[in-house]
């Protein structure tokens, strides 16, 4: 259905992928993806999750922001020619 993955460095979890079959998508997959990811963050005591996503993927935009991430950069013609967004969340 879906799968997230990612890595731990410097105490801040940074989501590289995650993806949804599109059969799936709009079912809660992304969300208890997310929270999944998160809750593993809390558990490696990181103090960041950080993911970077194109701004022209709106569902994936709505469910970071819905879920707490904020934007904290603006990367311009990054990822092969392609504007990317850096979204953070800070964890308690």
């Amino acid at each position: 259905m879906g799968v997230a993955l990612g890595q731990e460095s410097g105490g801040v979890c940074n989501l590289r992928f995650m993806g949804v079959k599109k059969e799936h998508r709009l079912k809660g997959v992304g969300t208890s993806l997310l929270h999944r990811f998160v809750k593993g963050a809390k558990k490696r005591k990181a103090h960041k999750v950080s993911l970077r996503t194109s701004p022209n993927l709106l569902l994936a935009v709505k469910l970071y922001i819905k879920n707490g991430f904020i934007p904290e950069g603006f990367l311009r013609k990054h990822i092969r020619g392609l504007d990317v967004i850096v979204y953070s969340r800070f964890l308690e």
